[in-house]
């Protein structure tokens, strides 16, 4: 922490008004950000090695990889079919969590390849897409009774 106080000192400065005015959910969230975060890894740390307590760690960062990898091929998704955009990012992800099976299911038997959004890989990325894609694409069927 007091390797970082030198290059965020700047910035904690520039913004101590705002920091003095909503302390307390400054407090609660990061309070919370560090439970949710370290809570597992100590808790699988109590029965198993330091080796798997790293691929804990490890697996952490793959899930935020997913989340992003997850949006940015919705949103893409979303501009293709041409689908209300402005549905926010979280939607965006439940249709990649959602198309991403679909993506493989297709693309597996038909090409040979698969791909995870867990890993940020442009095969990952294409298949999570085609996914999406399909999946809105029968959705706007379904609703609207039309291709778009």
């Amino acid at each position: 922490m007091l390797l970082l106080l030198p290059f965020a000192w700047p910035y904690l400065r520039r913004d101590m008004a705002r920091l003095k005015e909503a302390w307390k959910p400054v407090l609660v969230l990061g309070t919370l950000g560090i439970g949710a975060f370290n809570t597992p890894l100590y808790t699988g740390l109590l029965t198993t090695t330091a080796v798997n307590g790293l691929l804990l760690q490890e697996e952490k960062t793959c899930w935020i990889i997913a989340l992003i990898v997850g949006g940015i091929a919705g949103w893409l998704a979303r501009l293709v079919m041409n689908r209300d955009a402005s549905i926010g990012i979280f939607w965006n992800i439940v249709v990649v969590c959602i198309g991403s099976p679909i993506g493989n299911a297709v693309a597996g038997p038909l090409l040979g390849i698969s791909g995870s959004i867990q890993e940020f890989s442009l095969t990952g990325l294409i298949i999570a897409f085609v996914g999406a894609v399909i999946l809105l694409g029968n959705v706007n069927i379904v609703q609207r009774r039309n291709f778009r």
